[in-house]
């Protein structure tokens, strides 16, 4: 927000100037073209570190599939299946009691790619994702020291939780092991949210150079405040937010007027308003946080937790979540055999696990007390399915392998050029 002859006024990207209120107010600033603040201001991604829908596809989505599976097996399984010879080195498991299940991380390393890979395991089920809902509505924050700002309690304590459970050891050792791999890190929903304060970690202790961390979330929700979000941007140079049609999730928490403690999202959204078959349309967007692209979604079908569940045409679900929602045969983790995931699953079921999972949701939000007592459902074997397509090595930009750099001091961006 700047001012005017002492008028508050906002820069608009359509008319590349600082528009005052009466202007924002008849609409001769479109919405989606207004910024409030300076690190809003729309910014390409550098062309060294531009977005794949090819390396999103085919390797971001095997490896966040494969860390909702219910076992070791089924994750070896599931990357065998799309990226043959990965080894799975641990899954870490930790108890999250705000979600009332456990947070996963699973650490593979895939020769083919020369890439160790860590994912975290994102809300399982419209039950979860409505449990989640709630509780990032309500956030608490905490200081992301030595990273830099405020993010999401329940976020914080999930990730070092599983950090000091032994997955910074057995990163480390990995990264000693391998030291010219890159280091890519995956997630989905709340698993996104992890992997983004997992990223903006390891690169602000120097673990590996800047350089060589991929990351990239699907149905991420706002993780930090403004400040973090500029640091993690100066942090981890190849970040993106994949967001499908209006994912409901990845527009929590509300987004409200710029205070120190507002949420933010970090760069860059990219936006697929469709099915995300192979060869659909995706926008990269060039704005942080703003009521474009995804922002821009209202219609209640797109905002169903349907586009939260499913990315690039795959129910990131494990075998049990699809056979609570009525989807039998559907955890096939294979590339273009996904067609067969909403079979029977209409609209009236939706509506019913809704109501379900706001009852469940406000019953173990206020009430806190775990089900500790109920059987366990009985493990569905997952669905074993020949390969259709040779597999491939995913062609990347060059990235130098230069030593560990310090980690950059978290910089203010610069206003929105004339």
């Amino acid at each position: 927000m700047s001012t005017d002859f002492l008028v508050p006024c906002q820069w608009c990207v359509s008319t590349r100037k600082c528009e005052s209120a009466w202007t924002v107010a008849t609409a001769k600033c479109p919405e989606v073209d207004r910024v409030a603040h300076a690190f809003n201001c729309p910014l390409s991604p550098p062309v060294r570190y531009g977005f794949l829908d090819d390396f999103a596809r085919t390797r971001a989505l095997p490896f966040i599939a494969a860390s909702s599976a219910d076992t070791d097996q089924q994750i070896r399984t599931c990357l065998e299946n799309n990226v043959p010879n990965t080894n799975l080195l641990r899954r870490h498991a930790v108890s999250c009691e705000f979600v009332k299940t456990e947070c996963v991380a699973i650490l593979a390393f895939s020769p083919l790619d020369n890439a160790v890979v860590l994912t975290f395991r994102g809300t399982n089920g419209p039950v979860q994702v409505l449990i989640e809902a709630i509780n990032i509505a309500i956030y608490a924050q905490k200081d992301f020291e030595p990273v830099g700002g405020k993010v999401v309690a329940n976020f914080y304590d999930a990730f070092f939780k599983l950090w000091k459970a032994g997955l910074e050891v057995d990163l480390r050792q990995t990264m000693f092991q391998h030291p010219t791999a890159e280091l890519w890190v995956f997630g989905h929903s709340l698993g996104g949210s992890i992997a983004s304060l997992a990223a903006a970690w390891i690169a602000r202790l120097g673990l590996i150079g800047t350089e060589r961390i991929r990351f990239v979330s699907f149905g991420q929700p706002r993780t930090g405040n403004l400040e973090f979000a500029q640091t993690f941007d100066n942090l981890v140079p190849y970040k993106y937010r994949v967001v499908h049609k209006g994912d409901c999730v990845s527009k929590l928490p509300a987004r409200i007027p710029i205070t120190d403690s507002s949420l933010f999202h970090h760069r860059y959204e990219v936006w697929y308003n469709n099915n995300m078959l192979a060869g659909d349309a995706y926008e990269v967007c060039e704005s942080a946080d703003s009521s474009a692209c995804s922002g821009s979604v209202t219609d209640p079908e797109s905002l169903s937790s349907t586009n939260h569940l499913q990315y690039y045409n795959d129910l990131v679900l494990s075998p049990s979540s699809a056979k609570e929602m009525g989807m039998i045969d559907v955890y096939r983790c294979m590339p273009g055999e996904f067609s067969v995931c909403f079979d029977g699953y209409t609209s009236g079921l939706e509506s019913f696990l809704v109501w379900v999972g706001v009852i469940l949701a406000l019953y173990c939000i206020f009430k806190n007390r775990p089900k500790d007592d109920q059987p366990r459902r009985e493990e569905i074997p997952i669905v074993s399915i020949a390969r259709t397509q040779q597999p491939r090595h995913v062609e990347m930009p060059a990235i130098p392998h230069s030593p560990v750099p310090s980690a950059p001091p978290p910089e203010t961006p610069e206003p929105c050029a004339l």
